[in-house]
């Protein structure tokens, strides 16, 4: 019932709303006539919500609500998720339909690989118009690499997107490794790129610094809370020295380094004056 009415509320918005879904509790019905209970008799006769596809997802109301052209809902963020695969295609299919989400945000979510891959899908479509995806906390699984293919794919496809926060996600050199490929790609357009406490090493940095050189348009670089150490950002800074790095912001953590690495820092920000370093403590 609550799945209902707030679907009813979704459908119907006609502002531009946020949305935030605290779902550790959601479920799916398993049964037809185990979700027809639920289903007033208000609600059932010329209603776009079909009774035989609710079993597929537990969002798939919220989606469906989501896809009607008169939802103008621009932020989505859901919270404590443990979703399926139908989940994915459900919400594939609200970023290939609805023009007005920008926004979509997951906290502390353990997909299934099928899920992230359907949702890259819907990512990837020439009608998504997703400006900001934030996997927070989480979202990728221990072995991340095949998740992280999937992203650089939608970093190839979808210009629209220009802020990534992958934050808080084991992702590895590996990991970053494929990220990157998206990232070099002449279609990427992001702006902003957050890998706080991802797991990452010096090994990394060389593909991080490729990254800055063939990305014009990334601004804004959070690599804090890793063990980059001075090695890596000795590297990292012979990316800040090429002409087309436009890099603006580069978070670093000031407890990890030594005070020769933060004054070739300092130089590089003296010499080109567009790099401004927010210092980090590590935690």
């Amino acid at each position: 019932m609550d799945i209902l009415a707030m679907s009813f509320c979704v459908k119907s918005s006609h502002s531009h709303l946020s949305v935030s879904l605290k779902c550790q509790h959601l479920l799916g019905f398993e049964e037809e006539e185990q979700a027809s209970a639920f289903i007033p008799p208000a609600l059932t006769p010329n209603q776009s919500f079909q009774l035989r596809d609710l079993p597929g997802s537990q969002l798939h109301l919220l989606c469906q609500a989501l896809c009607n052209p008169y939802c103008k809902i621009k932020d989505l963020k859901l919270i404590f998720c443990h979703l399926t695969a139908s989940c994915g295609r459900d919400l594939s299919l609200v970023l290939e339909t609805n023009q007005y989400l920008i926004d979509l945000e997951f906290v502390k979510h353990t997909p299934e690989d099928s899920e992230v891959k359907l949702l890259c899908e819907g990512l990837k479509q020439p009608n998504c118009i997703l400006q900001t995806l934030r996997l927070f906390v989480s979202f990728l699984p221990e072995s991340s690499e095949a998740v992280c293919k999937y992203l650089a794919s939608v970093l190839i496809c979808n210009p629209n997107l220009t802020e990534l926060d992958l934050s808080k996600n084991p992702l590895g050199d590996t990991g970053v490794k494929y990220l990157c490929e998206g990232l070099r790609h002449s279609n990427c357009k992001v702006e902003k790129l957050e890998l706080w406490t991802c797991n990452l090493t010096r090994e990394c940095c060389q593909d991080l610094c490729n990254a800055l050189y063939a990305n014009e348009h990334l601004r804004d670089l959070d690599p804090s809370d890793n063990a980059l150490g001075d090695e890596g950002m000795q590297v990292l800074c012979e990316g800040l020295k090429q002409p087309s790095c436009k890099l603006q912001t580069l978070c670093i953590d000031m407890d990890h380094l030594h005070e020769e690495t933060f004054r070739e820092i300092e130089a590089l920000k003296n010499m080109y004056g567009r790099i401004y370093t927010q210092l980090v403590n590590g935690s």
